[in-house]
């Protein structure tokens, strides 16, 4: 693997994309959190938000910000919307602390 030191392009753009298949045996693996097995399916700055969330949170504001941005994806609205809403509450949770 490369080491990425150009700022202006992307990894894939220097080093090529990933063409390697994955294993057959790709499972998670074992007492892998359910929170990392959805970040996969997370876009990255929602994932950002949610590892900043798990870091920073109390287990009963982690769990009201889960509830929150459930609903908020629910609604489906605008993605940075979502966004700058999870990281003012995030912040605001973090601040109760």
């Amino acid at each position: 693997m490369k080491h990425c030191e150009h700022k202006d392009m992307n990894c894939e753009e220097r080093n090529g994309p990933n063409d390697r298949p994955a294993p057959k045996d790709a499972s998670p693996t074992h007492g892998a959190e359910p929170q990392a097995e959805r970040a996969a399916d997370t876009p990255l700055p929602l994932a950002h938000i949610d590892a900043l969330a798990v870091s920073t949170l109390s287990s009963e504001a982690l769990t009201r910000y889960q509830a929150y941005k459930a609903v908020l994806l629910a609604r489906e609205q605008d993605e940075a919307a979502i966004l700058s809403t999870l990281t003012l509450f995030v912040q605001d949770l973090s601040e109760r602390r």
